[in-house]
């Protein structure tokens, strides 16, 4: 049987994207204090497509994504697994995101008692051959604010309000990325 995604294309038309969206599997994602969590991710893996090529193999994205999931992942493994990609789909570019629910350690204030929160977690990772990585932590998480209008009109017992904060970091090559334990501690102090 002839592999019809290795045939020449004629038209000369390259793609920008071609892969696959909204993949589960299970990953490792790296820990502050050291280890890992277990997540779920929610996955999107595409490369360009040369015009060279008609297609490219679907199973190619499943059999680079597999082995990586039992290694604790940061920025510096999904550099690794894009590298991977470009060789392999022989792509100029390619692009990664995993969404994922992770779960921080939260003490509640008066009882001390540990509880835990989700929060919407995502690493996303762009690259083109011969460039550094860009990479993105995205994270969207519930906070507490004092309600400004209660805060007026009361001497005491203003009322709180939950808010939800997102936010999308960029980071450049040769700037250390964050924790999401970190970011998650700068959106919580931006509560009131």
């Amino acid at each position: 049987m002839q592999d019809v995604q290795s045939r020449e294309d004629g038209r000369g038309i390259a793609i920008q994207r071609v892969g696959v969206k909204d993949v589960r599997l299970p990953f490792l994602i790296k820990k502050q204090t050291g280890g890992y969590q277990q997540v779920l991710a929610t996955i999107t893996f595409t490369v360009s497509l040369p015009m060279e090529f008609k297609g490219t193999h679907m199973s190619r994205f499943l059999e680079i994504l597999l082995p990586w999931r039992e290694k604790p992942l940061a920025e510096e493994e999904m550099d690794a697994m894009l590298t991977e990609a470009l060789d392999r789909l022989h792509a100029e570019a390619a692009e990664v995101r995993l969404a994922f629910t992770y779960f921080l350690e939260k003490r509640a204030p008066v009882s001390g008692r540990t509880s835990l929160l989700g929060v919407d977690a995502s690493f996303t990772g762009r690259k083109r051959r011969g460039m550094p990585m860009e990479f993105e932590l995205g994270l969207s998480m519930p906070f507490t604010s004092l309600c400004p209008c209660s805060k007026e009109i009361s001497s005491y017992g203003a009322h709180n309000q939950r808010s939800r904060a997102r936010v999308r970091l960029r980071f450049h090559a040769g700037v250390p990325c964050i924790y999401i334990e970190d970011l998650a501690k700068l959106l919580e102090q931006q509560g009131s």
